[in-house]
């Protein structure tokens, strides 16, 4: 696993080179000139006025959102679609404007990263986008569904590969009786379903994701295919190898 890092020290990385290269040092005379108009624009800023918005951290939020702005332009369609697919089974779906304000806080975030991480490879489980474009491969309502999710491939965002960990009906079923059975508590996603449900559901969830895998790999995303029924060690063994022979190159997504 040498030369790989998570996404909390790509960000730490991200955020050391943009303020050496992206961002310039002001002075003391301007820090004061900043402050001054900053609070000026708090006190007469106008609803959806970018421009009036107050940044006291040395243009470092304005920055992230200057990129998200120019990204948001080009990819509206990607970012409307994958806050309509919005996939969260442990947690109630919001309404639709709050779950397109998380999708876009994400993406901004991920985006940051990627543009300034620099030479170095980022592993982190990013399965809110893969498993959005998963959905999205798969809902019949969505006629463009192939062009998003190919501009989504093609992005910033795009992943150099994709680890996938599927699970039988069976093993899901065996595994929430024995957490069940352990700890007394239950998977928040599972709790108001019955054991028919979760079956159903995971059933359901194989047939999209290996849909998406398939098309994931049509756009040149390697794809490492994991079982849960496979020992761990195996497992672990095939992710090494499969981390090794992949180049240098923004994040690695990992979807279960």
């Amino acid at each position: 696993m040498n030369g790989w890092i998570d996404l909390s020290e790509a960000k730490q990385r991200a955020i050391r080179h943009a303020f050496s290269k992206a961002i310039p040092k002001p002075t003391a005379r301007t820090r004061v000139f900043e402050l001054i108009r900053a609070i000026k624009n708090f006190l007469t800023a106008q609803d959806g006025n970018l421009e009036a918005i107050p940044y006291f951290s040395s243009n470092f939020d304005y920055l992230r959102e200057r990129m998200m702005e120019s990204f948001a332009t080009s990819h509206h369609c990607f970012l409307e679609a994958l806050a309509e697919q919005w996939h969260d089974p442990d947690t109630p779906l919001p309404p639709k404007f709050e779950r397109f304000h998380l999708v876009r806080q994400w993406i901004k975030e991920l985006l940051f990263i990627t543009s300034f991480v620099g030479d170095t490879k980022v592993i982190a489980d990013n399965a809110r986008l893969t498993k959005g474009m998963a959905e999205l491969l798969s809902n019949p309502r969505f006629q463009n569904a192939q062009k998003i999710v190919s501009e989504y491939c093609q992005s910033p965002m795009a992943p150099t590969g994709i680890i996938h960990l599927a699970a039988s009906v069976e093993t899901v079923n065996q595994r929430f009786k024995q957490r069940h059975k352990e700890s007394g508590r239950l998977n928040p996603g599972h709790d108001s379903r019955s054991q028919t449900e979760i079956a159903t559901y995971t059933a359901r969830k194989n047939s999209v994701n290996e849909h998406a895998i398939g098309f994931f790999e049509s756009q040149g995303i390697a794809v490492l295919n994991l079982t849960a029924e496979s020992e761990l060690r195996m497992n672990v063994s095939q992710v090494i190898s499969f981390l090794k022979g992949l180049p240098q190159k923004k994040s690695i997504n990992g979807q279960a």
